[in-house]
């Protein structure tokens, strides 16, 4: 890689943007080839992995099955898991969640908790409308009675133009 050089005139900023559209193409080469090899290498492995996956869930099935068909063998004295060679199993309690009864909707269910006086249950959340902070057209010392200021930046941009290079795939490999 070599040092940029300061540039000095239009010419030098243009030769510029053509060097930056030629590693931009090798760039892309390099990419390309970069997501097929990893494309390879996820095929490759893929079907093992999921074999193996299928009967480690298998496995997992039969444990459970066996668990729960002799748990009041297995916790004997008051234990709720067992512990073996090989690791140990139990089973927990899962942690409480709410759900809704068959026939009610999300809707019936919070006009039911309005109606029993129960709003705490309700979550409401408040969050600044930027897009119509910005849409409303706001001077400066509106927007600071209100606590608020827009921050726009300047920046640098540019667009190359790889066609202009005329360079390759072919050509960027063999410059590897």
């Amino acid at each position: 890689m070599h040092k940029p050089t300061v540039i000095e005139n239009l010419q030098q900023f243009d030769n510029a943007l053509r060097e930056i559209a030629k590693l931009d193409a090798r760039i892309g080469v390099f990419e390309f080839q970069r997501r097929e090899a990893i494309i390879a290498a996820e095929s490759k492995f893929k079907t093992e992995v999921s074999t193996m996956a299928a009967n480690r869930q298998l496995l997992v099935e039969q444990l459970e099955t066996y668990y729960r068909d002799n748990r009041a063998a297995l916790e004997k004295k008051g234990k709720k898991f067992i512990a073996l060679q090989f690791g140990k199993a139990g089973i927990k309690r899962g942690a409480p969640s709410i759900r809704l009864l068959k026939s009610w909707k999300i809707d019936a269910v919070i006009q039911a908790i309005k109606d029993a006086g129960r709003a705490a249950f309700i979550r409401q959340r408040e969050e600044l409308d930027k897009p119509a902070v910005k849409k409303a057209n706001l001077n400066t010392e509106e927007l600071a009675e209100l606590g608020l200021r827009i921050r726009q930046r300047d920046e640098f941009w540019f667009e190359t133009f790889p066609q202009a290079t005329a360079v390759t795939v072919a050509e960027s490999e063999a410059r590897g």
